[in-house]
């Protein structure tokens, strides 16, 4: 306090001076805080971009194993027309030891195991 009780003042004196250190303090708390929340808020952010990356490629997956199923399917039921009207050739008839492509049945077939076949 600059003045004492029962002090005459004038209009504009100074009567007294508060210390703002408490409160520079607790401002930059506060800032510090905000700025730890903001890079919490980015850091989540990021992973949540990552996490859709993942997803996305899951998809990709998916979507190519389910190409994968049709065309088997596809082959399957073409080399069962064949051999039921026994047009194309027998195995072992393409020539010397040339590997022959089989399409198993997709009895079983799972999502994201792809298509499974075999060289016999």
């Amino acid at each position: 306090m600059l003045v004492g009780d029962n002090e005459a003042v004038h209009a504009g004196q100074v009567l007294a001076r508060i210390d703002d250190r408490d409160f520079k303090v607790a401002l930059q708390q506060a800032d510090a805080g905000v700025a730890a929340t903001r890079a919490a808020v980015a850091t989540r952010l990021a992973a949540l971009a990552a996490q859709q990356s993942q997803i996305d490629a899951a998809r990709a997956t998916i979507a190519a194993d389910e190409a994968d199923a049709t065309f088997a399917e596809q082959e399957e039921k073409r080399y069962r027309e064949l051999a039921a009207t026994g047009s194309g050739g027998r195995r072992g008839s393409y020539g010397g030891d040339a590997p022959v492509l089989v399409f198993q049945p997709l009895s079983g077939y799972m999502r994201g195991k792809g298509t499974r076949a075999c060289l016999e």
